[in-house]
């Protein structure tokens, strides 16, 4: 028995290899719970990033979408303007038809 306690006893000491793994044991389980906690907290700043990105190309579409509206008024003017352009072209023709504009005049119209 009293060898049997020697064994335990140089087997529990301070500086025993029992010891020293349950000790480098406590160090990895303690560095391990870190990581986690880093990449924890990293997997958290990349989900609020991409809600950041989400909300982002959100505020993108609907300026996108206000852009093309704003284009097809603009388009609907721009045909506006054009019918109004053929309706004087007609009208100075006329004119001159009616001998009411002289040609050149005409032309000096046409140019601005």
């Amino acid at each position: 028995m009293a060898a049997g306690l020697g064994v335990l006893s140089t087997n529990t000491a301070r500086d025993s290899r029992l010891r020293q793994g349950a000790a480098g044991l406590t160090a990895g389980a303690t560095a391990l719970q870190t990581g986690a906690k880093d990449l924890s907290d990293v997997l958290g700043a990349a989900q609020a990033g991409g809600q950041g990105i989400a909300a982002g190309l959100g505020v993108v579409n609907s300026q996108a979408g206000t852009a093309m509206t704003e284009i097809g008024e603009l388009g609907v003017r721009l045909q506006g303007a054009g019918t109004g352009v053929g309706q004087l072209n007609a009208a100075v023709n006329q004119l001159v038809a009616e001998g009411k504009l002289a040609q050149a005049d005409a032309q000096a119209l046409a140019a601005i």
